[in-house]
């Protein structure tokens, strides 16, 4: 996950540069704002990775459970 969040950033960087100096701001400002950017975006995307692990796991363990409570007591029939 981290891989793939640091080539996101890194594309992010280089599209708000190119947008920022296509619309004529300073330089220092663009790579300023594209930096800040890129970072906001891979921070996004390593919680949201986390996030969505988190759950999936916990939806493991859930679908699991109930299998399990599923077969031990008839097959959920009573």
């Amino acid at each position: 996950m981290r891989q793939l969040s640091a080539m996101a950033a890194v594309v992010a960087f280089f599209v708000l540069a190119a947008i920022g100096l296509l619309h004529g701001v300073p330089v220092w400002a663009c790579s300023t704002r594209s930096i800040a950017g890129a970072f906001v975006l891979y921070v996004t995307l390593q919680l949201a990775a986390r996030l969505t692990v988190a759950v999936l796991a916990s939806a493991a363990v859930r679908g699991t459970d109930s299998a399990d409570t599923a077969r031990s007591d008839g097959g959920g029939r009573k």
